[in-house]
C-alpha cells in the first residue's frame, strides 16, 4: 500500500503524510489526493546514475498513455491556472516567481513559454523532451535568493532555491492534483485506477526535472 501525500500547512512549515489507499476522491476533501511514497520523492538530489524510465516509441509516453489522452484537451489548461495559484501560495515559490520570472512584466509570453516546454515534455520525441527538461533545469539554477519578508511559517531571510527538491515536489504535486480535479469536471470521471496510472506516468516528467 502506498502512502497518500497531502501537503497540509503546519506550524513547522513541513509537509505532512497521511496513510491511505489508491489515489481517488476523498469524501472529506475537495480535490483528489496524490499518491507518493517517501522513498519515491526523497529530499535528496538525484544522483547522475539515477535510472530514467525507458522511453517509448515517439517519446516517453505515446498514444496509449493517459498523458496524451488527457493532455490533448486544450480546456485542461484551466487546471494549470489552479496549479499556479496553489504553487505561489508557497512563500518560497512566490518569492522566486516574483524576483526571477517575467510573469509580472509579460505574463502572456511567460505562460506561452511554460506551456510550450510542457508540451515538449509530454508529446515530444525523447530528444525533444530531454532538451526541454534541460532548458527548464538550467533556468531554475539561477532562481535563488532569500525571502524578503516573513510569510507563514517562513521567516524573513529564509533561503530558497528553485532546484530544492521540496519546492520541486510542491510544484509537481499541485499540477497533478489540479489535472486530476479538473479533467473529470470537464470530460467525465476517471476511475481510481486511471488516476493512479496518470500519476505513475507523471513521475517520468518529475524525474526529468530533478525529483
Amino acid at each position: 500500500m502506498t502512502t497518500v501525500f497531502a501537503w497540509i500547512a503546519t506550524h513547522s512549515g513541513s509537509p505532512r503524510y497521511i496513510r491511505g489507499g489508491p489515489a481517488c476522491y476523498s469524501t472529506q476533501a475537495r480535490a483528489p489526493f496524490i499518491e507518493v511514497t517517501r522513498e519515491e520523492h526523497s529530499m535528496q538530489n538525484p544522483s547522475p546514475t539515477t535510472r530514467m524510465p525507458r522511453p517509448k516509441r515517439g517519446g516517453y509516453f505515446g498514444p496509449e498513455s493517459l498523458t496524451w489522452k488527457m493532455g490533448a484537451e486544450a480546456a485542461l489548461t484551466l487546471g494549470g491556472t489552479r496549479a499556479v495559484l496553489m504553487q505561489i501560495a508557497h512563500p518560497l515559490v512566490a518569492e522566486g516567481v516574483y524576483r526571477h520570472s517575467s510573469y509580472m512584466s509579460d505574463p502572456l509570453a511567460r505562460t506561452e513559454h511554460t506551456f510550450t516546454l510542457g508540451q515538449f515534455l509530454a508529446f515530444g520525441s525523447t530528444a525533444r523532451a530531454q532538451k526541454a527538461a534541460r532548458t527548464i533545469n538550467h533556468l531554475h539554477t539561477h532562481v535563488q535568493g532569500t525571502l524578503s519578508t516573513s510569510a507563514g511559517a517562513y521567516d524573513r531571510g529564509t533561503v530558497y532555491q528553485a532546484r530544492d527538491p521540496e519546492l520541486l515536489l510542491w510544484v509537481h504535486a499541485t499540477l497533478v492534483d489540479s489535472i486530476l480535479l479538473v479533467y473529470p469536471l470537464l470530460f467525465g470521471p476517471l476511475s481510481p485506477e486511471e488516476q493512479d496510472r496518470y500519476y505513475q506516468e507523471s513521475k517520468t516528467i518529475a524525474r526529468l526535472l530533478g525529483l
